[in-house]
């Protein structure tokens, strides 16, 4: 896997943490918020 370039990908505060743990991190607080967003919406529409 290539890392994509960008500030964004490097947590220079973190280094003790790999960047795999923080995208599997980032990936899986980006499904909850959709999936929270989504049964948001399905409430208010109901």
């Amino acid at each position: 896997m290539t890392a994509l370039p960008g500030p964004a990908i490097q947590a220079p505060s973190y280094p003790e943490i790999p960047s795999a743990v923080l995208g599997l991190i980032t990936g899986l607080a980006v499904s909850v918020a959709l999936w929270a967003l989504i049964v948001l919406m399905a409430f208010f529409l109901a």
